[in-house]
């Protein structure tokens, strides 16, 4: 399983994969822990957005490496036996890759935005 390079971004659709999503990162909500956001009622207030959102790139990343959603629900599984303990930076088992999502409000525009 070697990604693959993206030279250009791309637009993956996930919408039809919406409740498996919504299932994945329920299950995730531990604690509201984050590494950018210390003030913990802010972390708590963003939970549940952030969480949709990097599990939509999980999502995401799963279609465009291999075309279905395998890998992500392959991922979210194992990973569900041990809820406490990180990914190590691989979001999809057997892989180095550590997508990085962010949340861009409604009206933005995604030109020159960076996470």
């Amino acid at each position: 399983m070697t990604p693959k390079a993206i030279p250009n971004p791309v637009i993956i659709d996930v919408t039809s994969h919406w409740d498996l999503i919504k299932k994945y990162a329920q299950a995730t909500m531990l604690d509201g822990k984050s590494h950018v956001i210390h003030d913990r009622e802010e972390r708590r207030k963003r939970l549940w957005r952030d969480s949709l959102v990097g599990h939509a790139g999980e999502c995401a990343l799963s279609l465009y490496q291999y075309g279905h959603v395998n890998a992500y629900r392959q991922s979210r599984e194992q990973r569900a036996k041990t809820p406490w303990v990180g990914d190590g930076g691989t979001d999809l088992l057997g892989t180095k890759v550590d997508i990085k999502t962010s949340y861009l409000g409604p009206g933005k525009n995604p030109d020159g935005f960076a996470l």
